[in-house]
């Protein structure tokens, strides 16, 4: 009867042990022996480079040879449209020959006489970004309004399916640099650029 008894208690403890505890926190799985895997790095695109291969053949188409490093100004690309010029290696050297070129054989400079209508209606080019690039075809840099500047607003772009305009300001940097207007109105069949001195 002893036995029995004891063999009773036995089973009865074993059951209670075995049992969860329902305000117990779930135990978590036994780790799977996988292998560890690398971190990933975040993307990275290093800086295109500058294609000054149209720019050497129209440079070439124009007769003109030189020594100078040619130049591409990533930061003004647009559409179809590129910026370069070319400057020698002595510190201070003026850049030349600077023009915007575009794959229809569209070009512009520091003329009326260039395909100011093709980049004026180009897709995506806004008031702001049209002054940065003239200005930078001009030599300059554009001037944001500012109330020092009271005669200084901000640039202006329309574009409709026959003709274009634009106003914008800019100055060439330098000791006691001035604001100029450029007014430039274009079509397909010419431009005309005016300035005036602010």
């Amino acid at each position: 009867m002893r036995r029995a008894l004891l063999a009773l208690v036995l089973v009865s403890s074993c059951a209670r042990d075995g049992a969860a505890d329902p305000a117990a926190p779930p135990k978590a799985p036994a780790p799977k022996d996988a292998p560890m895997s690398e971190p990933k790095l975040p993307h990275y695109n290093p800086p295109a480079k500058g294609d000054t291969t149209r720019y050497a053949a129209w440079l070439q188409k124009k007769g003109v040879t030189t020594a100078d490093k040619l130049r591409e100004n990533m930061s003004l690309r647009i559409g179809d449209w590129s910026f370069f010029d070319h400057v020698g290696a002595r510190p201070g050297s003026r850049p030349g020959d600077v023009v915007a070129l575009d794959k229809a054989g569209h070009e512009l400079q520091q003329s009326d006489k260039g395909d100011w209508w093709a980049f004026l209606s180009t897709a995506g080019l806004d008031a702001a970004g049209a002054q940065d690039r003239i200005a930078w075809l001009l030599g300059g840099v554009g001037i944001a309004p500012d109330p020092k500047l009271k005669d200084v607003k901000a640039p202006t772009l329309e574009v409709t399916a026959i003709a274009a305009k634009f106003i914008g300001y800019y100055g060439v940097p330098g000791p006691g640099m001035k604001a100029q207007r450029v007014t430039l109105t274009a079509a397909p069949a010419g431009s005309k650029l005016q300035f005036d001195a602010l």
